[in-house]
């Protein structure tokens, strides 16, 4: 049902989302600001879509030595984020950000392993802008995230 509801969501503000991609006035500031604000609502809808899906693969890091195994399936995830881009392609593509953090003990460590995963990524999602976060805060941790911006 909630597959349903998000896409029912996105079928009715897809005018408001094409309207505003496409910078089309429609001669009422009063339609123009719904169009706005749909754009924002359905950007809002679709990150929180994206990344819950992503935080519940719940991945990590292996063990505290390797930079290239992980506890999740990343080509999953990697799958998943391709089907959104097809979608997101013909209305705010442009303005999608994706963020890797990885931990581990050491910095250089940390490096490696926000480079492995983003070079997995960049070979399917190649023109979406990327951000990389290091830390040495959360064990063997991994976070990846999307920001849409309308």
């Amino acid at each position: 049902m909630k597959k349903i509801s998000t896409f029912m969501a996105a079928v009715f503000v897809g005018y408001g989302l094409n309207a505003h991609a496409f910078n089309i006035n429609t001669g009422n500031s009063n339609a123009n600001q719904g169009i706005k604000t749909s754009s924002k609502v359905a950007g809002a809808s679709i990150e929180a879509s994206i990344n819950d899906k992503i935080k519940k693969e719940n991945c990590a890091f292996a063990d505290s030595k390797t930079d290239n195994k992980t506890t999740c399936d990343l080509d999953k995830i990697i799958k998943y984020l391709v089907d959104w881009k097809k979608g997101l392609e013909s209305t705010i593509a442009n303005d999608v950000d994706v963020h890797i953090e990885a931990s581990a003990d050491k910095n250089d460590l940390a490096w490696k392993r926000v480079s492995f995963v983003q070079d997995k990524m960049r070979a399917k999602l190649s023109y979406w802008d990327w951000y990389t976060h290091k830390t040495t805060a959360n064990a063997d941790k991994m976070k990846i995230w999307v920001d849409v911006k309308n």
